[in-house]
């Protein structure tokens, strides 16, 4: 369901689909690839897919001069009415890509492009501050871990530390030096980085061979094929190669499945018997023997297959736990998620959710006078976020961390998690709830005046953060000015209201929002949720003043 990673399969692909124009043996095999590669073109367009445009360009770049350069493109020349369309094919999609797909911004004109124009258009339209703060991190753990890298496939393990220590903090509360994306990422779009910044100088020295020795197989290929026709159906495999190594410059197509299996049939076709040198690996099956490689094969395959149904199984079990929390069952959605953890072998997000789901059990026991079980369901949150910390560190954890360490009386623990959300800053939701915390623990001991200013870069960064005008009339209460902190209450007051009543308008039928979903629905419940509680410590707050 991933547009991207549909668009990083077309690009592979797309090359190798070219030289079924020329080389196929029957007419209507020819035309079927003719429109195959047409869809490969709208598709990569529709996706907006820039990155897998540029692969394609480069791609074909690559294919016209290694053809030229070889005496191959004698094999095209030779068929002029598939060349004719095939070319005018490659010509229209190229124009069609730019003139409607990702490409669009190079031709923004007036005065749009006087302040973003050209490819520095693309570049912010494709998400580039963002890409380019992934690419920091990752070299930034390259630096600290050169040799043995940060570990495999934990890049988005170690991205949050890692960024933290990127970040550097303006007056006014913004970040510099490096733009924070909302969301941390598995990956850093960036497989010649993200390879070595997990597995260090071998990683890298991997990389490196691998490219050098594509290019001796290329050479050697090539020049081993007297054939015309044999050189440019095999400059066409290799282009669908090329593709998938500039790919790999802006994306992650080596950590994708879908991207994965063409570029391995791609090299195992061109590296075959039929274009020259016989492959490097001979398997010779003869009598009972061939049972051993194929029942390996099975087994492989059955593997595999099974790994892969317990994971699809898992998730499916983890979006039913998380349709019934937010469907106000904790103690059922805790019960599937549990059980979609035993079933996945590689749980992520669903420890975060059960984590969830315990808070709120343990606040109903709370309110049922069931203290002792109520710290058990607390802990049992406590441990599921510690194990987020390794497989899904996602600012959301931290900041439930956050909130759950003050209710424990886990000063370190509620401590370390702010401390990490302040210094990145991002999401600003997150980030203002993180300030809020902070501001609540500066209260507590003692240093009102910090506690004032950092709420006061709370009103700045988000001014429809309620919480943060009960907080500022408290401590103006403390300091003894009265009116104003009830003038700071009465704000709070005043949103709040505006907030419930525009959530109850949304979900009655009469706001602009008509037919809502399961999901909007449970987003403006939330709203409503957090806006009668903001309301209930306003007046709470009132009552208290004389």
């Amino acid at each position: 369901g991933n547009p991207n990673r549909v668009g990083s399969f077309l690009v592979v692909i797309l090359p190798a689909s070219l030289a079924l124009v020329w080389f196929a043996r029957t007419i209507p095999f020819r035309i079927a690839a003719l429109a195959m590669v047409a869809i490969h073109f709208a598709s990569l367009s529709l996706l907006n897919h820039t990155g897998g445009v540029l692969a394609v360009c480069f791609s074909l770049l690559f294919v016209a001069v290694a053809a030229l350069a070889s005496g191959a493109s004698r094999a095209i020349f030779r068929r002029d009415g598939w060349s004719i369309m095939a070319v005018s094919l490659v010509i229209a999609g190229a124009v069609f890509a730019v003139y409607i797909g990702p490409m669009q911004s190079l031709l923004r004109s007036g005065r749009e492009a006087a302040t973003a124009g050209g490819v520095t258009a693309v570049w912010e339209d494709n998400s580039g501050a963002a890409r380019e703060a992934f690419w920091q991190t990752a070299l930034a753990m390259f630096a600290e871990h050169p040799w043995t890298g940060v570990g495999a496939d934990h890049f988005q393990i170690e991205y949050m530390d890692t960024i933290a220590g990127l970040v550097t903090r303006t007056d006014s509360g913004s970040t510099g030096a490096i733009v924070v994306p909302a969301r941390p990422v598995a990956h850093s779009h960036n497989d010649y980085l993200q390879i070595p910044a997990e597995t260090g100088v071998w990683g890298l020295a991997a990389i490196l061979a691998t490219l050098v020795l594509l290019v001796v197989f290329a050479v050697r290929r090539v020049r081993a094929n007297p054939d015309a026709d044999r050189r440019m159906e095999l400059l066409f495999l290799l282009g669908g190669v090329v593709s998938y190594a500039v790919l790999a410059a802006v994306t992650f197509p080596t950590y994708c499945v879908s991207t994965m299996w063409p570029v391995v049939i791609l090299v195992g076709l061109a590296g075959s018997a039929a274009y020259g040198e016989p492959g490097v690996f001979t398997l010779r099956i003869a009598g009972r023997k061939r049972w051993g490689p194929a029942a390996l094969v099975v087994a492989l395959a059955v593997g595999v297959g099974w790994v892969s149904w317990l994971g699809f199984t898992g998730d499916l079990l983890l979006h039913r736990g998380v349709a019934q929390l937010q469907s106000g069952f904790p103690a059922l959605s805790e019960a599937t998620l549990t059980r979609s953890i035993g079933v996945d072998p590689n749980p992520r997000e669903a420890f975060y959710y059960r984590s969830i789901a315990r808070i709120l059990q343990a606040e109903q026991a709370e309110a049922g006078d069931e203290a002792v079980r109520a710290m058990q369901l607390y802990e049992g949150a406590a441990e599921d976020l510690r194990r987020c910390e390794v497989v899904f560190p996602w600012p959301d954890v931290y900041l439930t961390e956050a909130n759950l360490g003050i209710i424990l009386g886990d000063r370190a623990m509620s401590d370390a998690a702010i401390e990490l959300l302040v210094a990145i800053g991002q999401p600003t939701h997150i980030y203002v709830q993180a300030l809020y915390l902070q501001a609540y623990r500066a209260r507590q001991d003692g240093l009102s005046e910090v506690a004032r200013m950092i709420l006061q870069t709370i009103v700045l960064q988000d001014p429809d953060y309620n919480r943060v005008y009960v907080a500022l009339g408290d401590l103006l209460a403390d300091q003894g000015d009265l009116n104003g902190a009830r003038e700071q209450y009465q704000v709070a007051l005043s949103r709040a209201q505006t907030k419930l009543a525009d959530a109850e308008a949304q979900m009655s039928g009469t706001g602009i929002g008509m037919d809502l979903s399961v999901a909007e629905r449970n987003r403006w419940q939330e709203t409503a949720t957090a806006a009668r509680q903001e309301i209930r410590m306003a007046l709470e707050a009132l009552q208290r003043l004389p």
